[in-house]
């Protein structure tokens, strides 16, 4: 199955050239790397949102496969739908499937199906691409994308790519695809941030007195992070809890078994 780009010269330029003269402006080749089990990154127009996808890609080691978790914007295919096999055409070359991981992930869910037809026309995980591309030419990806966001699914799916991931020994990095927000400013995002660090700080200290063990720890953090920005209206919920359930229990599940 070759699957063909759908946002090329609209969501970023639609040349080899011209694409990597694109990322070459958002990305910093000089900076440390750090390990990372998971990121979050956005899947706008890269005019709009380069150059923090670009921060997000230039900061973290590149690992061999790429599990890609997005919304479903199209309404099409499974609920939960994995790509399974086979190739992703792009500007600046072809991008293999990690059909191993990918159908490991399938048949650990009970929710998640091997789907094609989500993705033809889906570009929350595509414009992840050129950016991995920039850095590395030797790289495998597991597309999944998720219409059904109810908190049994998200978690069922996290746990699956947890046992996933283990069963198959693979090295990983996870990126959740979200657009944090559509309507607010750069100016007014800055400007909420330090009250939200003093709540979730308290919030990390609450959970630390009351003794939680570190698997509920993290479950918890996660769960409050991603819930005070539904509370505050100021992110889409079809994204949040996906990405909330997912990492939580991944870190939970994975990290410390």
């Amino acid at each position: 199955m070759l699957r063909k780009p759908a946002v090329a010269n609209h969501f970023y330029q639609g040349s080899p050239d011209g694409l990597r003269e694109q990322v070459e402006r958002y990305v910093n080749t000089d900076t440390d790397r750090i390990k990372a089990i998971g990121v979050l990154s956005p899947h706008a127009g890269l005019v709009y949102s380069g150059a923090v996808a670009g921060a997000v890609y230039s900061k973290v080691i590149l690992p061999e496969t790429f599990i890609l978790i997005g919304p479903n914007h199209t309404g099409l295919g499974a609920p939960v739908s994995v790509f399974t096999e086979g190739e992703w055409a792009m500007p600046n070359g072809t991008v293999e499937v990690d059909a191993e991981l990918a159908m490991a992930i399938a048949g650990q869910s009970k929710y998640a199906s091997e789907d094609y037809a989500a993705h033809a026309g889906e570009h929350s995980l595509e414009v992840q691409i050129p950016f991995i591309q920039y850095f590395s030419r030797d790289f495998k990806i597991v597309p999944i994308t998720m219409m059904s966001t109810a908190l049994e699914v998200c978690k069922e799916v996290g746990i699956a790519i947890s046992h996933a991931i283990k069963e198959t020994q693979k090295d990983v990095l996870i990126v959740a695809s979200s657009d944090m927000t559509h309507y607010e400013s750069g100016k007014s995002a800055k400007e909420n941030m330090p009250s939200f660090s003093i709540f979730l700080n308290e919030c990390f200290l609450t959970i630390i007195r009351e003794g939680y063990n570190r698997r509920r720890y993290y479950i918890i953090i996660f769960i409050i992070f991603w819930w005070a920005f539904i509370s505050a209206a100021r992110t889409t919920l079809i994204t949040i809890i996906t990405a909330a359930c997912i990492a939580a229990w991944i870190a939970a599940t994975f990290t410390f078994g």
